[in-house]
């Protein structure tokens, strides 16, 4: 096999494991008995870990180094004694290695492909174990030395303008409840683990699948029903007390949420898209996301009204999405105007 197949299979396979270990690590964390808060800072840590390397940039030796620091710590947690700061740190590091990994290896995949082997991971969470990921902590570290692939310590913040303020207003909708899912599913409904990772990934599919059904450039129209279908069946889930129910709601809300690929077709149409600070806006919105959600939950000590927080947010990524198509309109009828008043 030539060095562009390897590189493939190895980035397919990374992104299955990064599904792994972003819902292994919730669904680890809540049968093991964590608390909601400290269960909500671990899928921050795993969050926090996705700037890294596009906003957050380190050398080839820091990047190794702490790669070897994390299988120490899991290390550490698996076979001595479980610690929770160093569950949280061990999870940040390996986020953090296994993004500038999969930056290192990316090669012309499509989004959909990339999607179908992170819901693999997804699938695959129920059998997260610290000592699976100290062997995952392993197989990282070995191909990031043998990578030729090299960065320099820098950091890339870009300004957002209101085109990116509606990414990160529909990546913090769903941030601020998604996780919020699985402990629904677990801890209130007492179902166990495989039922709520097959729930996961179906509402993954239904996500992933609305590319596909919606063919004509009507992107503007898809966006705006998806996030107003989307904001319904938000309502209706925080309003609705049945476990197995909230469960196909949330399968039903990748309908309305799969519309986000509109983002990027609207932009692109007006000339308007700058892919470094749409992606910067992606990651602010699920840390701001995340961060809402544990916010509201410690104030209300309620599930339902962090779910009712995300159909607000739905709501106001309409209003964001109007406004800014509004003002290009304005812009394009004065650029006609002035190139007519000029001839």
């Amino acid at each position: 096999m030539n060095k562009e197949t390897i590189d493939k299979i190895l980035f397919f396979l990374f992104s299955s494991i990064t599904g792994f270990i972003e819902i292994g690590s919730v669904i680890y964390s809540i049968q093991i008995g964590l608390s909601i808060n400290k269960i909500l800072f671990i899928a921050l840590a795993y969050q926090i870990g996705c700037f890294f390397p596009s906003n957050i940039q380190i050398s080839k030796k820091i990047t190794i180094f702490t790669s070897l620091v994390s299988i120490l710590l899991f290390f550490y947690i698996s076979f001595v004694k479980f610690d929770y700061l160093i569950f949280w740190i061990s999870t940040l590091l390996i986020s953090s290695n296994l993004q500038i990994l999969r930056s290192f290896l990316k090669a012309n995949i499509s989004t959909g492909l990339k999607r179908f082997f992170r819901i693999i991971g997804f699938g695959l969470s129920p059998f997260y174990s610290l000592p699976i990921i100290c062997l995952f902590c392993a197989l990282l570290s070995l191909s990031l030395i043998l990578n030729k692939n090299s960065l320099q310590n820098k950091l890339n913040i870009y300004k957002l303008r209101i085109q990116e303020i509606i990414m990160v207003s529909h990546q913090m909708h769903y941030f601020s409840y998604s996780y919020i899912v699985i402990l629904i599913i677990m801890l209130i409904g007492h179902y166990n683990a495989f039922y709520a990772s097959i729930a996961f990934v179906l509402g993954w599919i239904t996500y992933t699948l609305v590319s596909y059904i919606l063919k004509k450039e009507k992107y503007l129209l898809y966006f705006i029903s998806g996030h107003i279908f989307l904001m319904f069946v938000l309502f209706a889930m925080s309003q609705i007390e049945y476990v197995s129910i909230k469960a196909f709601l949330w399968i039903m809300t990748g309908f309305g949420g799969g519309t986000v690929f509109c983002i990027e077709k609207i932009l692109n149409s007006n000339n308007d898209l700058k892919k470094k600070p749409l992606e910067f806006s992606e990651n602010i919105g699920h840390v701001l996301g995340l961060g809402l959600g544990i916010a509201i939950f410690n104030i209300t000590k309620n599930f339902n009204s962090v779910i009712l927080t995300s159909s607000v947010l739905a709501f106001i990524t309409v209003v964001l999405m109007l406004v800014y198509h509004n003002s290009n309109q304005i812009k394009l009828r004065r650029a006609k105007y002035d190139y007519s008043e000029g001839n």
